[in-house]
């Protein structure tokens, strides 16, 4: 796949590549409106890194956050395991939305 086999990262032109093969499929445009859409830059070599890892794709580019801080902030909360605060259909978590 390109990756780095050391670190377990993905080259820029390998995320793309999947990006525009894999699953649902993003056509170039379509691609591009995404990207500003998520870190204001539609230009892949600005706007991603040469090389991804999958945390910081989810933080960096995706916008979610770190499971350690969302399981410290259920614990500050007080959330028994089991309850359904803070549970979607399904018992799926919800992803907590960042104050603007």
């Amino acid at each position: 796949m390109g990756g780095d086999a050391r670190n377990g990262g993905l080259t820029r032109d390998d995320v793309i590549r999947l990006l525009r093969e894999e699953g649902e499929c993003l056509g170039q445009q379509e691609l591009e409106e995404c990207l500003g859409l998520l870190v204001g830059d539609s230009n892949f070599k600005t706007a991603l890194p040469q090389e991804i890892q999958a945390d910081e794709f989810a933080e960096d580019i995706l916008g979610f956050e770190e499971v350690e801080e969302i399981e410290e902030e259920t614990n500050e909360d007080s959330v028994q395991p089991g309850s359904f605060r803070g549970t979607a259909p399904g018992g799926m978590g919800v992803i907590p939305e960042e104050a603007a």
